[in-house]
């Protein structure tokens, strides 16, 4: 965006965190890259590097979501959120300040479903909903792989995998296929004009041993006492939103 002559904002949850990225992700760019070396250079005006760039001689502001005085003053075209359900919620209407005078602002979220209807999974239903299809290359039935339906299965209080090397059993043909195999995203909300996403690990391949999703499954197993590790598993690897029903007060 920036060698397309816009300026921007990053919003990180804390202070913190965008000291981190800033050194990690901008400033590594520029020991590794010749042209990013160029491009980047740091404000004359700004004690700390960390929070304004000058890329592709346009201003980019980097903030934490917690400062409140960092959104101030800074107009611009684009806004990048990241983290999104760790963000100050009540601080984020000042970022879209910055973009209030633009015809066509262009606004990224990133982040992980933690609550239903809150942060970036009220965003998602408001989007297209791309979901990523499956194709089971035994019948050619398109699916959006699900961890429950797809993967393991409940038998008198005790988990185990559908198929021993943990590969998904297709929903319409009931025969084990490749959950890498070839698919597309569809979108489930298609009268949406904002475009969303949903990216989970069981269509990532990370190359753990002895397999993906034998090593997840060990994982959900350690998690079942654990309502912390549970949910962490469901917003974190599945992208789903989660609610442990011991939390939950009854009459």
């Amino acid at each position: 965006f920036a060698h397309q002559g816009k300026r921007g904002m990053y919003v990180l949850p804390s202070k913190e965190h965008r000291k981190t990225f800033v050194a990690d992700r901008i400033n590594r760019a520029k020991d590794y890259s010749p042209l990013y070396q160029q491009a980047i250079k740091v404000g004359s005006a700004e004690s700390d590097s960390n929070v304004y760039k000058s890329i592709f001689g346009r201003g980019w502001k980097f903030v934490g979501s917690n400062v409140r005085t960092d959104f101030f003053e800074f107009p611009c075209e684009v806004l990048f959120f990241d983290e999104y359900d760790l963000l100050d919620q009540d601080n984020l209407q000042y970022a879209y300040d910055r973009v209030a005078n633009v015809a066509r602002p262009i606004s990224w979220k990133f982040g992980n479903h933690t609550q239903d209807n809150f942060g970036i999974n009220l965003d998602w239903l408001q989007s297209d909903q791309k979901e990523w299809h499956v194709t089971c290359n035994e019948c050619g039935h398109e699916q959006i792989l699900d961890w429950y339906l797809h993967f393991v299965t409940e038998h008198e209080g005790t988990w185990r995998l559908r198929h021993p090397l943990g590969q998904p059993i297709c929903l319409e043909c009931q025969k084990p296929f490749d959950r890498l195999n070839c698919g597309r995203w569809i979108a489930m909300n298609k009268g949406s004009h904002i475009s969303g996403y949903r990216i989970s690990r069981l269509f990532v391949d990370k190359k753990k041993k002895p397999n993906d999703i034998i090593f997840l499954f060990k994982k959900f197993l350690k998690a079942q006492h654990n309502p912390t590790a549970l949910q962490i598993f469901h917003n974190n690897i599945l992208a789903v939103t989660y609610s442990n029903i011991d939390f939950k007060l009854s009459l």
